[in-house]
C-alpha cells in the first residue's frame, strides 16, 4: 500500500514568507517615496522652464509684450493683443499635476519684443517643493533661464 505525502505549505512556511515580504516592503517604501518626490520636482522644474521659454518666445515672435503670471501654484502665459491679455497655451497647475508647491519672487514676468524681462530688479526665482525635495529655476533680466541661481 502506498502512502502519499501531503501537498502544500504549512502555516509556519506561509507566515515566514509574509513576514519577509513585510520587512522588505518596510525597507523599500521610503526609498521609493523619495524617488517619486524627486521625479515630481524634476518634472515641475522642466514645466516651469518651458513656460518661461514659451512666454519669451511668444514676445519675440509677436513683437510685443508677453507675460508669465504666477497665481498660487498656477502659471499662465498671456500676450498683449490690442490692449487685452490673451492666454497663450494652457495654464499649468503645479499642485494638481505634480503635487508640488510653487513660490516666486515676483508674481509676473513681462518679456518685451526683444526677449528681455522688463521690470526685474534682479533675477526672478521660482522655488518648487514637495515634502523634503526642493529645487529652483531662475530667470535673469536678459531672459536667460538658469537652473543654478546666484542668490
Amino acid at each position: 500500500m502506498r502512502t502519499t505525502q501531503p501537498r502544500g505549505f504549512t502555516l509556519v512556511e506561509i507566515l515566514v514568507v509574509v513576514v519577509l515580504i513585510g520587512i522588505i516592503t518596510a525597507i523599500g517604501v521610503p526609498g521609493v517615496q523619495s524617488a517619486i518626490q524627486a521625479v515630481a520636482v524634476r518634472a515641475a522644474k522642466q514645466e516651469i522652464r518651458m513656460a518661461v521659454s514659451r512666454a519669451r518666445t511668444t514676445a519675440v515672435q509677436r513683437s510685443g509684450a508677453a507675460q508669465l503670471a504666477v497665481t498660487g501654484n498656477v502659471v499662465a502665459v498671456t500676450r498683449d493683443s490690442a490692449g487685452t491679455q490673451v492666454r497663450s497655451g494652457s495654464a499649468a497647475d503645479f499642485y494638481s499635476d505634480y503635487k508640488v508647491t510653487l513660490t516666486a519672487t515676483n508674481s509676473t514676468i513681462t518679456f518685451g519684443p526683444r526677449g528681455y524681462a522688463a521690470g526685474l530688479n534682479s533675477e526672478q526665482k521660482f522655488t518648487l517643493a514637495r515634502a523634503s525635495k526642493r529645487d529652483s529655476v531662475c530667470v535673469s533680466r536678459l531672459g536667460r533661464i538658469m537652473v543654478r541661481c546666484s542668490t
